[in-house]
């Protein structure tokens, strides 16, 4: 708590300096100190019977989201902590905050920025940064941790990580609809974070550099271009052997970034089209990522494609209906490193009608069709693979009624096929979903009363399995004292059969209250009894928890 403290002290110390030096008349007149926002806890409880725990049988978290102005000058504060990452050796807790006066933001703590999507995109890191956007300059620089070192622990399960520090700088010029950005990012793992290596577990000390430019252009009042290109330098082991640099643009990064054998190169390049006309809007996408691009300022994205895909979309009947639809195409294997090559078309569709004030319908489909050609060598056959997924979902609401007597229906209605074949057999592999869902709500406003009743089906049927779910749920709740407590209680029982045969039941039950007293403070409870009996296995279940919730 004393570290948080010290940050947000200098942070309120280097904003106020700047704020002196720019505009005393408005610093004069604005209000000294304001703070807003909620503070809350809570506190969790589980038990089982019939089974081993499926979590712990209790946790806690506190959590806190202020935001505080000083002269006007806004700093945003939130601090979290909880019990339930037991795998670390304390519990979890981040402290961060990024104030902002006019163009120059400061961020300190943990924080995640986004410079693009294949450079640094959102990854969270603990240090520090700025960001100026004075005019139509545009420049943002970070430094600090992306990657705290653990030492690997057989006990705890806990394989181990090294220190990541890394930075980033990105030097831009333009507003929202027309700019464009230089970015480099670059993060190094520390050799010596960590006293046992996991080497033979592949994990070694990695090193990373990405050259990037992101940028969009108005073409028109109505056409737009957009364009990603960047650059990713990956050694997976800086302990391997040193090499020379290639040639290109990374000749000139020697001093930056060290090549060695491990060492990959590998692009990302995403561009779009778009145009906004009346009452519609047509875009068309391009995306290719290399092979085995990776960046270090990213947790996950996926690689080794390459896409083009076209969307619009249309507002119709006075803006009562709403038509969305894309169509593409996608490959793999870009580079003929693998031993398949995959190829993707994909298409999807969804209308939404508000046919009147009452009456709202919604259709949604989509098709995934893949076809998988492994190789196994230049010689011999290859073997085709081929798959199909289609998905359909219709829903409608109907609201009736008056206004204390609010009435409505509303049904939900999925299908999923799914097939899989390859050139050697006849016989397709054929999985199919069924999911509906059909509900009345009956509102009776002046006594803050609401019950509903649903009907569930869900069916899934494949070559060697059909299991259906079927039953009804029921729910009421009710507002007392003046609103002040808010009781809830649903009740579901699921019936389910196995390839026709009766193969028990799932009673879930679930309680809520809820009480706002004093008009800042929320206490809720909420506790859930699931019990489900099978052929198979008979077992019982209790989560209960108390949230509380100070806002101000």
């Amino acid at each position: 708590m004393h570290q948080s403290r010290l940050v947000l002290l200098i942070l309120i110390v280097v904003s106020t300096g700047h704020l002196k030096a720019q505009d005393l008349e408005s610093v004069a007149k604005a209000e000294p100190f304001k703070i807003n926002g909620s503070i809350g806890g809570s506190l969790s409880g589980y038990t089982a019977s019939g089974i081993e725990d499926r979590r712990d049988p209790y946790n806690w978290s506190a959590n806190a989201n202020l935001n505080m102005s000083f002269y006007g000058i806004q700093v945003p504060f939130s601090a979290y902590f909880t019990n339930q990452n037991t795998d670390f050796r304390q519990p979890f807790n981040q402290f961060g905050a990024s104030p902002y006066y006019k163009w120059i933001k400061v961020h300190a703590g943990y924080r995640n920025v986004t410079f693009s999507p294949h450079t640094l995109a959102g990854h969270t890191f603990l240090g520090a940064g700025v960001e100026l956007t004075p005019e139509k300059y545009r420049f943002a620089f970070v430094y600090g941790r992306f990657r705290r070192a653990v030492e690997a622990n057989n006990l705890l399960g806990e394989s181990a990580s090294y220190k990541r520090l890394g930075y980033g700088l990105k030097l831009g010029y333009g507003d929202d609809n027309n700019f464009i950005d230089l970015i480099l990012f670059k993060a190094k793992d520390d050799v010596n974070s960590i006293v046992n290596e996991d080497s033979s577990l592949g994990i070694t000390p990695a090193e990373n550099l990405v050259l990037g430019f992101n940028g969009k252009k108005m073409l028109t009042k109505k056409l737009s271009f957009e364009l990603e290109f960047a650059k990713s330098a990956y050694s997976d082991d800086i302990n391997s052997e040193i090499t020379e640099n290639p040639n290109g643009i990374y000749s000139a990064t020697s001093g930056l970034y060290t090549a060695r054998t491990t060492t990959s190169y590998n692009n990302a390049i995403q561009s779009g089209l778009g145009y906004q006309g009346e009452g519609y809007q047509l875009k068309l996408m391009y995306k290719r990522v290399e092979g085995d691009y990776k960046t270090m300022g990213a947790y996950f994205f996926n690689n080794d494609l390459e896409d083009i895909t076209l969307s619009a979309g249309w507002q119709m009947l006075k803006k009562k209906m709403n038509i969305n639809g894309a169509i593409g195409f996608q490959h793999n294997n870009l580079k003929n490193t693998e031993a398949s090559k995959t190829t993707r078309l994909i298409g999807s569709a969804n209308i939404n009608y508000l046919v009147t004030q009452q009456l709202n319908l919604g259709l949604a489909f989509s098709n995934f069709s893949s076809s998988i050609q492994a190789i196994r060598d230049d010689v011999t056959d290859s073997l085709n693979f081929y798959q199909v997924s289609t998905n359909a979902n219709f829903n409608a609401n109907y609201s009736f009624g008056s206004k204390e007597h609010k009435q409505s229906l509303s049904l939900n209605t999925g299908f999923q096929v799914a097939n899989a074949r390859d050139e050697y057999r006849i016989s397709e592999q054929i999985t199919t979903f069924q999911n509906t869902i059909l509900s009345y709500r009956y509102n009776i406003h002046p006594i803050g009363l609401t019950w509903t009743l649903a009907g569930n089906y869900n069916k899934m049927q494949s070559d060697v399995l059909d299991l259906t779910n079927i039953g009804p749920t029921v729910g009421i709740g009710k507002d007392l004292f003046e609103k002040k407590i808010k009781v809830g209680l649903f009740n579901s029982y699921l019936l389910r059969t196995t390839s026709g045969n009766a193969d028990g039941y799932t009673y879930t039950a679930r309680l809520s209250v809820g009480y706002k007293f004093y008009k800042k403070h929320n206490i809720s409870f909420n506790t859930t009894y699931v019990n489900r009996k099978s052929d198979t296995q008979n077992f019982s279940e209790v989560r209960g928890t108390v949230n509380y919730r100070y806002s101000f």
